[in-house]
């Protein structure tokens, strides 16, 4: 009788074990990158139009309260500097944010007055990010003197070398 109860404890760590182990995993895929670790070079050759700004407005669209819920959202983006392409000085950016951020998806979270640079392409002629979570990445509000040259990643460069003067320590990160 000992023996079996024993036995019993055993399967019911093991599978215990075993369950964790597999929710773990399934977490661990969906976890974001830290904006630190992005590719911001090979971003930023991905989108076709490709500035940084800060949110003038952050508009909802939709308006769920349900758990698991996404909300529609629109950002008005004053631009400061574009690298790739052309537009004017406020873009208007559709996007998403909620509950599912922790799931990999819908990430960015476009807060007032906050700087972005972002990674944009053109959809039915409305801006839209090229990733739900890597689409945009925080900035410092610095600039760099404008090079006035069309070498975008050289002036991007110079942008984020700028930054690293920042006095605020997490706008000073985001510029390493």
């Amino acid at each position: 009788m000992c023996k079996q109860k024993v036995r019993r404890v055993r399967v019911a760590i093991v599978l215990a074990s075993c369950s964790l182990f597999l929710f773990s995993a399934q977490l661990r895929a969906r976890l974001m990158s830290p904006p630190s670790t992005a590719d911001v070079r090979a971003l930023a050759e991905k989108a076709p139009m490709v500035f940084r700004g800060y949110v003038l407005a952050d508009i909802p669209l939709t308006s769920n309260a349900e758990p698991g819920a996404v909300n529609q959202y629109m950002a008005m983006i004053h631009v400061d500097r574009w690298y790739r392409g052309k537009g004017p000085k406020e873009e208007i950016l559709r996007f998403a944010y909620g509950s599912l951020a922790f799931e990999g998806h819908d990430c960015i979270d476009f807060r007032l007055v906050s700087n972005w640079i972002v990674f944009a392409q053109e959809d039915r002629g409305q801006l839209k990010l090229i990733d739900d979570c890597e689409g945009a990445l925080t900035i410092s509000p610095l600039l760099g003197r404008d090079l006035g040259t069309s070498d975008w990643p050289t002036q991007m460069e110079a942008d984020f070398l700028a930054g690293l003067n920042d006095p605020d320590p997490a706008a000073r990160l985001a510029s390493i």
